[in-house]
């Protein structure tokens, strides 16, 4: 069975890794910038009278690696094993993996 899987890295340069690693493990997927609520909205919000540092740093932190595999149910726990591996359990970032059965498939990748 085939399992779509979503991976979301708020850490660049993990993401980057993540990317390398999954290559280099035979996967192919699509990757998709992606931001935060939390981060849209603060965006939207009027600039404050005062500026914290938080309003300092620059949007190289808001943006996610967020990619998208297909691949066999067996194949999926591998793409997990390395995400946890590389994060640390998320421990050194914030993210998700997500995995869910695809009922339907048609094209090619």
């Amino acid at each position: 069975m085939l399992q779509l899987t979503f991976i979301i890295i708020n850490d660049n340069d993990i993401g980057e890794q993540a990317l390398k690693e999954l290559s280099k493990a035979g996967f192919n997927g699509t990757v998709v910038p992606s931001t935060s609520l939390k981060h849209v909205l603060h965006d939207n919000e009027e600039m404050p009278m005062f500026i914290s540092l938080s309003h300092l740093e620059s949007s190289e932190y808001k943006n996610n690696t967020c990619v998208f595999i297909l691949a066999e149910k067996e194949r999926a726990k591998e793409i997990s094993t390395i995400i946890r591996s590389l994060t640390d359990d998320f421990k050194k970032c914030k993210g998700a993996i997500i995995s869910l059965p695809v009922e339907y498939y048609e094209g090619s990748f």
